[in-house]
């Protein structure tokens, strides 16, 4: 039993991390997100990802966090640099002249 509760805990902790950088990425575009609801964006989406077709977590990431006011292209582009495999939680400062130069629409990040 012992074995079984120290995994969930790793998994529950590895989950909690994943979710607070996406939100903190999210913040930093600009648009503020209460852990809660960012945990259960990030939670719900990426359960997503069990369902045939890659497109179903960023698809519903995108839908979830704009009815939380965030629109997609934060929401997916902070999820994309997230989950990028080699790139998972890694300093992603270098990236944000090419990102800034992108045409994603909504908003105009703060700075």
């Amino acid at each position: 039993l012992a074995p079984l509760l120290a995994g969930l805990v790793v998994v529950w902790g590895v989950f909690a991390l994943q979710a607070e950088a996406w939100r903190r990425m999210v913040a930093g575009w600009g648009f503020r997100v209460a852990w809660v609801e960012g945990s259960s964006i990030w939670l719900l989406s990426s359960m997503a990802k069990y369902v045939p077709g890659k497109v179903w977590a960023l698809a519903g990431m995108a839908m979830m966090s704009e009815r939380r006011g965030v629109p997609a292209w934060a929401a997916t582009a902070s999820a994309i640099l997230l989950l990028r495999d080699d790139w998972i939680l890694r300093d992603v400062s270098t990236v944000g002249p090419q990102l800034v130069e992108m045409p994603f629409g909504g908003h105009s990040p703060p700075w």
